[in-house]
């Protein structure tokens, strides 16, 4: 469909006049020209028209009895639906105070009759681009607004939770460097926070180098045989002294005999700690997670290979359905406000997540209901025969590979 016809198609004019013969010719005019045109005589019945069909575009005639052009106008402008309709006035007047008059109450343009009908079809179709141009420029606008305001409250958390470590380290390393009488077993303790805040802001860091790597396709990849119950394994150990401190109960269900991911083992480790951290801090003292993992059927590249289903659940306060998909995106943290207790990150193990389940093709969601705790999901297809038995033939096969390089292998 050309540009021309898309603003002529299907498209409604509603003419508002007095004159019938004026209406008549208006309407041969425009229809001729694959316009739906809709009629009323007066500025009465031009406003119940104009709220029961909905026009693209007014033409109004400025002298009428009862309601005139600018009562109309004015009208329509302050309707509900009236704000971005254009509305060309048309008008024997030709003095500058009517044409003043007439942008002042709110028209689009002004036109004088009597109308030139070659150029009205043409005008029209003007009036709705430019219009349909400054819509999109204001939608455009609004997003970017929105986007200007959660990379604010991004940088926002981001800096502040790399302050809070570098704040640590430097307190304590003064304390170290400033006092002499501090015992050694105070020395130790303080050197002990110094490097649990050290590694607390090298988790930061990496996080954000990740997701920029991620989006820049700038990520290596170092691909491999994988089995998912050796990763749980390992996720666990390391998250044990977070469990322990919360009287947490760990339950997982995840078999030794799953068919086995070609991944990245960093990578996949990455995800299942980060759910499992997250599990961690929105549960409550003494709580339950739960960690299970089942086989699909599934297929990759025609070939017969299964789906793998992991699953962590946690007994928190759960998560408002309408943050289910925004608590993906990097620019969003989403912490219920009735979580006094706000965990402390930049908001970015969940995006890194998702980015690395679709790097491989799988899926990543979430089921939670408030009140009821919160179940994180991913899928991935298994290792298929061939990726199998080239790992066999060369256990570097695929390995090291920037996301760019492997998108096109």
């Amino acid at each position: 469909m050309t540009e021309q016809s898309d603003d002529r198609t299907g498209r409604k004019i509603l003419i508002v006049d007095d004159d019938l013969n004026s209406r008549i010719l208006v309407r041969e005019c425009l229809e001729q020209a694959g316009f739906l045109v809709e009629e009323a005589c007066d500025g009465e019945e031009g406003l119940s028209v104009f709220e029961r069909t909905g026009p693209d575009i007014v033409l109004l005639d400025v002298i009428m009895p009862g309601l005139d052009g600018f009562e109309v106008c004015q009208k329509i402008r302050e309707s509900e639906a009236g704000g971005g309709v254009p509305i060309l006035m048309m008008t024997g007047l030709d003095d500058e105070e009517s044409i003043n008059r007439a942008y002042e109450v709110g028209a689009t343009d002004f036109t004088s009759k009597p109308l030139n009908w070659t150029i009205l079809p043409h005008r029209i179709r003007y009036l709705l681009r430019a219009n349909r141009a400054i819509t999109d420029l204001s939608k455009a606008y609004e997003e970017l607004k929105t986007l200007d305001k959660a990379k604010d409250t991004f940088l926002s958390s981001v800096s502040h939770e790399f302050r809070t470590p570098l704040t640590s380290i430097r307190s304590f390393s003064e304390i170290l460097l400033t006092y002499d009488d501090t015992s050694p077993e105070e020395q130790r303790e303080f050197l002990e926070i110094i490097r649990s805040e050290s590694e607390r802001l090298t988790r930061l860091v990496d996080n954000v180098l990740d997701i920029s790597k991620i989006e820049g396709e700038k990520m290596f990849w170092n691909d491999g045989l994988v089995g998912l119950d050796e990763i749980v394994r390992d996720s666990v150990r390391v998250q044990q002294p977070l469990l322990e401190e919360k009287g947490l109960q760990l339950r997982q269900t995840v078999p030794p005999d799953m068919p086995l991911l070609f991944a990245d083992r960093d990578r996949i480790q990455q995800v299942v700690t980060n759910l499992l951290n997250n599990a961690i801090k929105f549960s409550p003292t003494g709580g339950i997670v739960r960690i299970w993992a089942e086989v699909l059927e599934g297929k990759r590249f025609g070939e017969p290979s299964p789906l793998i289903k992991f699953a962590i659940s946690d007994q928190g306060i759960g998560i408002e359905e309408q943050d289910f998909e925004v608590i993906f995106d990097k620019l969003s943290q989403v912490c219920p406000d009735a979580l006094t207790d706000k965990p402390g990150g930049t908001g970015l193990g969940l995006p890194i997540s998702k980015e690395i389940v679709l790097h491989y093709g799988g899926n990543i969601w979430l089921e939670s209901r408030r009140g009821e705790g919160c179940t994180f999901f991913f899928t991935m297809p298994s290792a298929s025969q061939s990726q199998q038995a080239a790992a066999e033939r060369d256990p570097t096969e695929g390995r090291q590979r920037s996301g760019e390089d492997k998108r096109s292998a």
